[in-house]
């Protein structure tokens, strides 16, 4: 890269702008070809089709490392052009991928927030060194702490559900997604509303994607914010995407880890949503369930489909989430058979 600052020089024509210049586009724009993220728009290059020929793309370059005959050339593909070796689907492809037509829908989301503003800077693409080893206030970081504070104001202001981290687990695509807010924004009155549109757009926008299960995380499903996630479900009563939170997925574990062939069980603790769903369950396998508690609220009406007395009916359709006007039902049974499915997605959260 050194080689036309070179030649400027000797030419008389070298300056210490120039080097700026050149760091800031050439080498900027050459590196942003490993970053595998589509930053300039396809439209960019439909309006300006001699872009084509100057500024290469991560699809262009990805495209060399796959079919291995083409897209040489780093940075301009003119030379590409005038040696033969263009690869023809280079724009197209970068259309598909810009546009998200490649894209694999996730069966899983799990909708997390930014804890603080110390752990915001342990994400995988702040510094991979420091999200590589359990969390740890490192000195290092705190010169850094104003910075992050800033982004975090700028997110706050502009910024949608983004992307955190993705794995695979048993053939299964599973994503992380973040909304845009820290853990002490939650508790600001004037904030819930924004928050809670962040988290309903997570949801709708998993809906179109045709996700299947989408868990609401950490405050995200606080019940003074939006009652556990039943605000959304009331509000779109027609949502295909699963929306479930980490009580679901409790009883979903703790369900399947009780042997096939128990005759019995016996709860203790305080009569819960948890508690109340995962006896419920119980009982319509004919397994008896034992209750132990200080005091039980409310009454169950008689199960007209039968099963078991004293267990209301299963609904024919819902959400894990049960809205608000069903929480005497069994919602949340359909919920948990569900996700005894989905064991995989509860087991690693």
């Amino acid at each position: 890269t050194g080689v036309p600052l070179a030649g400027a020089f000797l030419m008389g024509a070298g300056s210490l702008g120039l080097v700026y210049v050149h760091l800031l586009t050439f080498d900027y724009l050459r590196s942003m070809g490993y970053s595998n993220v589509e930053v300039i728009s396809h439209r960019v290059f439909e309006a300006l089709p001699p872009l084509r020929y100057l500024i290469y793309t991560p699809t262009y370059l990805s495209l060399h490392h796959r079919e291995k005959d083409s897209n040489f050339c780093l940075f301009m593909p003119l030379f590409d052009l005038l040696g033969g070796t263009l690869n023809s689907k280079s724009w197209e492809l970068q259309k598909e991928i810009y546009q998200g037509k490649n894209d694999r829908v996730p069966e899983f989301v799990f909708l997390v927030h930014v804890v603080d503003i110390m752990s915001s800077m342990h994400v995988p693409f702040v510094l991979r060194s420091i999200s590589s080893v359990p969390f740890e206030n490192h000195l290092i970081l705190l010169p850094f702490w104003p910075v992050a504070l800033v982004y975090g104001l700028l997110m706050w202001c502009c910024s949608k559900t983004f992307l955190v981290s993705f794995y695979y687990l048993r053939g299964r695509l599973h994503q992380t997604w973040s909304v845009p807010r820290h853990g002490f924004q939650y508790f600001i009155p004037a904030a819930k509303a924004g928050i809670n549109r962040q988290i309903e757009l997570a949801i709708l926008r998993a809906d179109r994607m045709g996700v299947k299960v989408l868990s609401l995380a950490a405050l995200n499903k606080n019940e003074a914010l939006n009652g556990g996630g039943t605000l959304f479900v009331d509000k779109h009563p027609d949502l295909r995407v699963r929306v479930v939170h980490g009580n679901t997925l409790t009883a979903a574990v703790i369900l399947n880890e009780i042997p096939s062939n128990t005759k019995e069980v016996f709860l203790t603790g305080a009569t819960s949503k948890l508690g109340r769903a995962i006896a419920l369950y119980l009982c319509r396998k004919k397994i008896r369930v034992v209750v132990h508690a200080d005091h039980v609220v409310g009454e169950v009406p008689e199960d007209p489909e039968g099963g078991a007395r004293g267990v209301p009916a299963v609904p024919r359709a819902g959400h894990q989430v049960p809205g608000r006007a069903e929480l005497q039902g069994l919602t949340a049974v359909q919920t948990i058979r569900l996700l005894i499915n989905l064991y995989p997605c509860a087991m690693m959260c």
